[in-house]
């Protein structure tokens, strides 16, 4: 099979499919553009048959002008990617399954793995840039947050938490706050129990149980 890309040229009214898109299997998932390098690239997926059943990688395509696409070479050890996210100054860091963090410099023609991605193994399913703080956040399965600066490089901000949920969208406001979304999250409230001490009369008595919500 092959992936389509549509585009359109008057705000999304109308849409036609592109002219020129490398022939791979598998799906597109996320697409941004740059606009300091004027380049768009789009991540996902390419399935290739290995002989005994179909491998799912990674798969990159970059274009100047969203009609004519090219296929960009993928940083050994690459998994399937799900998002991707500029600061449109170049730089760009794309996240995927297994714990796939690459980084691009130069608008998306050229990748490298981040050390970052050997030290988990959840789904990074989403990634978001704020330019208030000039730093990228990335959410994944069971809570895993990871952080990347260019200067710093990425670190695992949350560490994973089994069962915890996963967060499979991101978004940040104009003033840097960032807010999550997904399934299975869950909460620990607070159980204040009061009314526990009585003189026991031989007649029932009464207690109290108070939750608090987490915030």
């Amino acid at each position: 099979g092959n992936v389509a890309i549509e585009r359109s040229t008057d705000g999304g009214a109308n849409w036609v499919a592109a002219a020129s898109v490398p022939a791979l299997g598998g799906r597109l998932n996320a697409v941004c553009y740059d606009a300091g390098t004027g380049r768009w690239t789009a991540v996902g997926t390419d399935l290739t048959f290995n002989g005994t059943l179909l491998a799912e990688g990674a798969r990159i395509l970059t274009s100047t002008d969203g009609n004519t696409w090219t296929a960009v070479t993928i940083p050994s050890g690459a998994a399937a990617l799900n998002d991707v996210a500029t600061d449109g100054a170049g730089n760009l860091v794309a996240v995927g399954d297994v714990g796939t963090v690459i980084t691009s410099s130069d608008g998306g023609l050229t990748w490298s793995l981040s050390p970052v991605s050997e030290d988990i193994s959840e789904n990074l399913n989403a990634i978001v840039y704020s330019s208030t703080s000039g730093s990228w956040t990335a959410g994944g399965d069971d809570l895993v947050q990871i952080g990347y600066t260019v200067g710093g490089g990425a670190t695992v901000s949350q560490p994973p938490i089994p069962g915890g949920g996963d967060i499979t969208a991101i978004i940040v406001d104009g003033s840097g706050q960032i807010s999550v979304s997904g399934g299975g999250f869950s909460s620990v409230a607070t159980v204040t129990l009061g009314n526990l001490s009585a003189t026991y009369d031989g007649s029932p008595k009464s207690a109290s149980a108070t939750t608090s919500n987490p915030s």
